[in-house]
Parts: C-alpha cells; sequence; structure tokens
C-alpha cells in the first residue's frame, strides 16, 4: 500500500548523507560503520522499490579515503543484498570548487570496478 501510495504521486528515490559521518566514517586510518543501520536502510529501499541516492562530499576526505569507504560500503550492500542492492544505490559525488572536478573523475574511475561507473555522478554544491 505504502508502496503503490509512493509510486502514485512519483516518490522513487530516498536521498541519505550515509557518509556524513554518523553512519560512515574514517578515523586514524579505520573506518567505522553502523553496517546493521546500512542494511536496514538498504532492505527499506528495496521493499518500497525506491532508489537509494547517497551523497559523498569530496571536500571530507581524501580520494584515496574516499576509495576506502566506497569499497567498504559495497562490501556491505553485496553482503546484505548482492549485486542487485549496490545496483540500487546511486552515489551523487559533490565538490565545491571547480578544480576538484578532475580529482573526483579520477575516483570514479577507481572504483569502477567496485561500483558501476553509471551508478555515480559528480555535481558542484555552491554556498
Amino acid at each position: 500500500m505504502i508502496r503503490e501510495s509512493h509510486h502514485a504521486l512519483g516518490l522513487r528515490e530516498i536521498c541519505l548523507p550515509l557518509f556524513d559521518g554518523k553512519v560512515i566514517k574514517m578515523q586514524d586510518g579505520k573506518i567505522e560503520m553502523d553496517e546493521a543501520f546500512i542494511g536496514t536502510v538498504l532492505q527499506n529501499a528495496k521493499e518500497l522499490g525506491h532508489i537509494l541516492c547517497i551523497e559523498l562530499a569530496f571536500h571530507m576526505y581524501s580520494a584515496n579515503d574516499w576509495e576506502k569507504l566506497i569499497r567498504a560500503f559495497a562490501g556491505v550492500a553485496r553482503e546484505k543484498g548482492g549485486r542487485e542492492m549496490l545496483q540500487r544505490c546511486k552515489f551523487i559525488l559533490y565538490f565545491d570548487k571547480l578544480e576538484s572536478d578532475a580529482a573526483a573523475g579520477e575516483l570514479i574511475d577507481r572504483v569502477s570496478d567496485a561500483i558501476d561507473a553509471k551508478n555515480i555522478r559528480m555535481a558542484i554544491r555552491f554556498g
């Protein structure tokens, strides 16, 4: 009932800042993540038939740290629901400086074996 209601209204995506430091973070070179919460979010998105949009604030971490975080998330997503679950995730890699676009593009290339590059898009955020 809820799923049909959402789809009738045009709601098809859930947008969460999962990498904002509350659910997934890098501290002293170690990745900490709330795997139970991530699993719940992924399962709910699947049950509702929604796409999970995940914002990645490029300025928060180095490209190397982002690569580690993204790969760790991809591993959890595959563990919780297989490759199909990961395909439900769309990543928005945003940055606040135009000159960051090349580095962000390189990061997308580096993680494309873990996450299909078509599921990651870049955006610039002002303000």
